[in-house]
């Protein structure tokens, strides 16, 4: 296979995957630790409950848009009572990388990657840890292409947040995770 041939079949076959823009394939982000719209485990919680770890949960996503520069990520507790509690922000990552693995937040994030504060004004991962009672909370983890590889890291919280990414979105693939305490 001569020079000319081999770059072809890398760019086909290789590259070209990965920043697919076939209409068929939607930026999607999933989990191999717990299934969309189902309960986090134990191990992802925050510490204050009972055999808890607060490791940060694995994440991969797939079917990147074309021109994507850089990802941001973040997870909010959507439920009324916690109103949009900020369990995880995080700018920056390159467009090389696909996933965040388990235990990523603090000790293995990406080159480059900046992890924010959240509302527990802690930087980095903290996992659920809702009021007793208050009933099953939902977790939003939101992937975004973004069309720069640059955000300012002048961000403390989801409006911020935000305004930062506005106007550099190219998509965005949702994943929910559930947890209450009784």
């Amino acid at each position: 296979m001569n020079k000319f041939n081999f770059v072809l079949f890398l760019y086909l076959f290789i590259f070209l995957p990965l920043f697919s823009s076939d209409k068929n394939q939607t930026f999607n982000l999933s989990s191999i630790s717990f299934h969309n719209k189902s309960l986090i485990p134990l191990e992802f919680v925050a510490k204050k409950n009972l055999d808890a770890k607060n490791i940060s949960p694995p994440f991969l996503w797939k079917n990147i848009p074309l021109n994507t520069k850089s990802f941001a990520f973040i997870c909010i507790d959507t439920h009324p009572i916690a109103k949009r509690w900020i369990h995880w922000m995080v700018i920056n990552i390159p467009a090389n990388i696909h996933k965040l693995p388990i235990g990523a937040s603090g000790r293995n994030m990406p080159p480059g990657s900046l992890e924010l504060t959240n509302s527990f004004k802690k930087i980095g991962w903290v996992g659920p840890f809702p009021p007793k009672g208050s009933g099953i909370h939902k977790y939003l983890f939101i992937i975004y292409a973004l069309n720069t590889d640059n955000i300012s890291s002048k961000i403390s919280n989801e409006k911020q947040f935000y305004s930062a990414l506005k106007g550099k979105v190219i998509a965005k693939a949702k994943y929910y995770g559930l947890f209450s305490r009784k």
